[in-house]
C-alpha cells in the first residue's frame, strides 16, 4: 500500500470520527477533544469502570509518523493479516482496537485491567514490548508450581547428572513435608476424601491434587500419530477444590495416610461416610481357591479392584463379598449382559 493509499485510508477514519463524534453529540455524551482536558479521567486515577467509554476515547490527528509506525507493525505479519496471506489466520486483530468503526459501535478497544478504554489507543499500543522466550519459560515455571499440577513442573528442574532422579520408566514419588503442615490436617471421609486447606502450604496442597492425576494416554496416542489433541486433556484430575476443601477419590485414602505418617504430620480423621442398610443375606455357594485369595485380600480393606480374566467369576466374587458385608450395594455396569447377570446371581 502506497503513502496515497494510506492517505484514502486517512481521509475514511477522518469520517468516522467525525460520525462517531456526532453520535456523542447526539447522545448527550460529553468528551474533550484535547488529551489534557481528560487528563485526569485516565484509568490510573479511575479504579471504577466507566460506562461512558465514548467520552475516554482521545481524538486521534493521525500523522505520516503515525503512518510508518503502524505500517511497521503489521506489514508482511502472515500470522495477523489471514485474508492477505491466504492462510487461515487471526485476523487483524491488533489493528481493529485502532479502527474507528470499532470504536464508533463500541465493539473493540484496548482496555486496563478495570475494562476502561485507554484514552490514547495508539500510546497503550506503542508501550508494548516483546516478551522473550526466557520469560515465558519462566512465568510457566513459576505459575505451574502455584497452579493445580504443580508437581508437574519438576521436569524443568532435571539435572541430567543427578542420579538420584527417577528412570524415565519409574514414576515420580510425591512426598509431604512436615514444614508445609504446621498444625493438624483436618480429613473428612465422606462420598470422597476432603481435605481442609486451612494451614497447609502450597507445596503440600499441590501434591495431594497431584495424587488425584495421571497421565492420559489418549493425548500421546493422538499426538504421536499426528492427530489434533484438541479438547483432549494431557493431565487427568479426580479431584476438585470446593469450599476451602481438596476434594480426592476414597481410594487414595491409604496413599494419603502412608505420606503423612511418613512426613511425620498430624492429623484427624473424620469418618462421614453412609453405612448403608443392614441386610440379612448368604452366600449359598463355593468360591475356588483363587476367588477365595481374591475375595479375602479385598476384604482387608474398605477400597480395592479385583482384575482378573475373563471367566474368573468377578460376579460371583462380588456376590460372596455382598454377603460377608451384609449391606445394600450399588452395581454399576458398563452394558445390559452384565447386568443380567448379575440379576440372575
Amino acid at each position: 500500500m502506497n503513502e496515497s493509499q494510506y492517505l484514502s485510508k486517512i481521509a475514511a477514519l477522518e469520517i468516522e470520527i467525525d460520525y462517531l463524534h456526532g453520535l456523542l453529540d447526539a447522545a448527550g455524551i460529553p468528551y474533550k477533544r484535547e488529551a489534557k482536558d481528560i487528563e485526569d479521567l485516565s484509568p490510573d486515577k479511575n479504579i471504577l469502570f466507566d460506562p461512558d467509554q465514548g467520552a475516554r476515547i482521545m481524538p486521534l490527528e493521525i500523522t505520516k509518523q503515525r503512518i510508518r509506525f503502524y505500517r511497521n507493525l503489521f506489514n508482511g505479519r502472515s500470522d495477523v493479516y489471514s485474508l492477505r496471506s491466504g492462510k487461515p489466520g487471526l485476523g487483524n486483530l491488533i489493528a481493529l482496537p485502532l479502527q474507528g468503526l470499532a470504536l464508533k459501535s463500541g465493539s473493540s478497544a484496548f482496555i486496563d485491567k478495570n475494562w476502561n478504554a485507554y484514552p490514547d489507543q495508539w500510546k497503550c499500543l506503542k508501550s508494548v514490548k516483546r516478551i522473550s522466550s526466557e520469560y515465558i519459560d519462566d512465568k510457566i515455571k513459576e505459575w505451574s508450581k502455584e497452579g493445580v499440577l504443580g508437581v508437574l513442573c519438576d521436569d524443568f528442574d532435571v539435572d541430567d547428572n543427578d542420579d538420584s532422579q527417577p528412570r524415565p520408566w519409574e514414576k515420580k514419588q510425591i512426598f509431604f513435608h512436615k514444614e508445609d503442615a504446621p498444625s493438624k490436617v483436618e480429613i473428612i471421609v465422606s462420598n470422597r476424601i476432603y481435605i481442609n486447606t486451612k494451614n497447609i502450604g502450597k507445596r503440600m496442597q499441590n501434591a495431594i491434587r497431584r495424587m488425584a492425576a495421571f497421565i492420559n494416554s489418549e493425548f500421546y496416542k493422538k499426538s504421536r500419530m499426528g492427530f489434533s489433541t484438541k479438547g483432549i486433556p494431557r493431565i487427568i484430575y479426580c479431584g476438585q477444590d470446593e469450599g476451602g476443601y481438596i476434594c480426592i477419590p476414597r481410594a487414595l485414602l491409604d496413599s494419603l495416610i502412608e505420606k503423612l505418617n511418613d512426613a511425620d504430620i498430624s492429623f484427624s480423621l473424620t469418618d462421614d461416610r453412609c453405612e448403608g442398610t443392614p441386610l440379612d443375606v448368604t452366600f449359598k455357594g463355593e468360591l475356588y481357591e483363587e476367588q477365595m485369595r481374591a475375595a479375602s485380600a479385598i476384604l482387608e480393606h474398605d477400597n480395592g479392584v479385583l482384575g482378573a480374566t475373563t471367566s474368573f467369576g468377578k460376579t460371583v466374587v462380588g456376590a460372596y463379598m455382598i454377603a460377608q458385608r451384609k449391606t445394600n450395594t450399588l452395581i454399576l455396569v458398563h452394558n445390559t449382559e452384565i447386568q443380567k447377570t448379575g440379576l440372575k446371581i
